[in-house]
């Protein structure tokens, strides 16, 4: 149902930004729009089985699980994340080239981009259970996620569908996807959020 309603959010935005037309095709749209996040967010959930991701995620959990103060680790990365993000570094690239990363990229943006000639995910990345960034396509505009509205709603419901928004990052509009990765006995692991192309939206739709 959450899906859903965001969707009909987009479509009417969609509408606003280009064209009254959309309107007679916004019944239409929703339930091909829906149908088409929901087989990707069917994606994301099957690359959150996989042994290797759960480890990945479960040895950073360990780390900051083991730290006297993960607050303050978070916070020190946070305050110099606008500069961390603006040039080459041992911090961020790590979580560009970590093998994690390494396979978001192949997995959901190389695949569509090179193999099909199209875009579909826009940005791909992982956090951990305490919201910061461990792996990703991209860099963010943040590197603590935690205290974002589609983090926590994720965490608490399982999954996350955003309104059609801008990202500036990838210069571009598009959805946010994101589900929660759980460990044994249902205990969350963190996080995966993709940015689902507007453009690749729309061609699903036949707009």
């Amino acid at each position: 149902a959450m899906g859903v309603y965001s969707l009909r959010i987009s479509v009417d935005y969609l509408e606003q930004t280009f064209g009254r037309n959309m309107n007679s095709m916004a019944g239409v749209m929703v339930n091909e729009l829906d149908q088409a996040i929901e087989h990707k967010i069917e994606q994301l959930q099957q690359f959150t089985y996989s042994a290797s991701v759960r480890k990945y995620m479960q040895d950073s959990n360990d780390r900051f699980a083991a730290m006297e103060n993960h607050h303050e680790f978070v916070q020190s990365i946070e305050d110099k994340w606008p500069e961390l993000s603006e040039k080459e570094n041992d911090f961020t690239y790590l979580l560009l080239n970590n093998d994690l990363a390494l396979e978001l990229d192949q997995r959901f943006l190389t695949f569509y981009s090179r193999e099909q000639g199209r875009n579909v995910f826009l940005e791909v990345f992982v956090t951990n259970a305490y919201g910061a960034n461990i792996a990703q396509t991209g860099l963010t505009e943040d590197y603590f996620q935690a205290d974002e509205e589609w983090w926590v709603q994720c965490m608490e419901n399982g999954r996350y569908v955003g309104g059609v928004s801008f990202d500036p990052g990838v210069d571009s509009y598009g959805i946010v996807v994101a589900v929660r990765m759980d460990g044994q006995g249902g205990r969350p692991l963190g996080v995966i959020k993709a940015f689902l192309s507007a453009s690749w939206l729309m061609r699903e739709a036949q707009f």
